[in-house]
């Protein structure tokens, strides 16, 4: 298997990977960095891992980020782990634990648990962009349009190498001007019959209209 199909799959499974490695470094963290008198460590390994496996998916975490900013994947991490010590504070609060655990040593592993999330999100889809950009993770679409919207599409498409997109074809739609296109740019297949015909050999991973 090629190391572009390699890191495919890699890319695919990603939030799995993050899913599992998220609450467990969380959880190692905590048991690091907090103590506690009259909890035993299992019953407090099992509660931090199982309330941040449970809670931090609700801040939308873990969906694909190929087309949207780093900005919304920060956004979402503090989202997420906001959610997740909400919830802590909240059982804390109910089943009376909170004098259990020192203030100062609960704030450290919240920052750094934060700090540690933003790491790990923040990095891998920057290496993933990284290896996009040389060509690497892609999905190849098909387009159908005008060719005005077609070159528009291909102009920001250009100017997004990091999002992973290539254009292996467009078609163009009934009734369209025809214009000069960008020497980068390939030359129109057809219409819409040509497109069926054509997808009927070709396989694509999205087709824009």
């Amino acid at each position: 298997m090629s190391s572009g199909g390699f890191l495919r799959l890699y890319a695919n499974d990603l939030n799995r990977l993050l899913r599992v490695l998220d609450p467990t470094l969380i959880t190692a963290l905590f048991l690091t960095l907090v103590s506690s008198s009259g909890i035993p460590l299992p019953t407090r390994a099992v509660t931090v891992f199982l309330l941040t496996a449970l809670v931090l998916p609700s801040g939308k975490l873990y969906r694909s980020y190929r087309q949207t900013s780093l900005w919304t994947l920060v956004r979402r991490v503090s989202t997420s782990w906001a959610l997740v010590l909400t919830a802590m504070l909240l059982m804390g609060f109910l089943l009376k634990l909170s004098s259990s655990f020192s203030r100062l040593e609960m704030i450290l592993w919240a920052s750094g648990s934060w700090g540690l999330l933003l790491l790990l999100h923040v990095v891998s889809r920057k290496l993933l962009r990284w290896h996009r950009v040389r060509g690497g993770n892609t999905r190849s679409i098909a387009f159908w349009g005008t060719p005005s919207q077609a070159v528009d599409f291909h102009a920001k498409l250009q100017s997004l190498p990091w999002i992973g997109l290539r254009l292996v074809a467009w078609f163009e739609a009934p009734h369209s001007e025809s214009m000069s296109l960008p020497p980068s740019m390939l030359t129109c297949s057809g219409g819409l019959r040509e497109m069926r015909q054509w997808l009927n050999s070709h396989d694509v991973d999205q087709i824009y209209f």
